[in-house]
């Protein structure tokens, strides 16, 4: 069992990462959704199966898609590099 401050300290780290990779989103003008979790959904404003193809050109990877959000990108949250 992982002692509660490597917990705490990996929720911390969690929500820094997300939290800055939110705001930069937003700050490009994309909607993203309110998360509490590993993940954020953003709207991408054009196809998420385009958005993850050009996303892959640049070695990032993007999670998968979801039919009913044609245009919404589940963005998966690590590290903050």
């Amino acid at each position: 069992e992982l002692p509660p401050s490597h917990i705490a300290t990996q929720r911390r780290l969690n929500a820094e990462a997300r939290d800055y990779t939110a705001k930069w989103f937003r700050a490009q003008g994309y909607a993203v959704g309110e998360s509490q979790t590993n993940f954020l959904v953003v709207d991408v404003r054009r196809d998420v199966k385009a958005f993850q193809a050009a996303c892959r050109t640049q070695g990032v990877l993007v999670g998968r898609s979801f039919p009913r959000m044609a245009t919404r990108a589940r963005i998966s949250i690590g590290t903050m590099d």
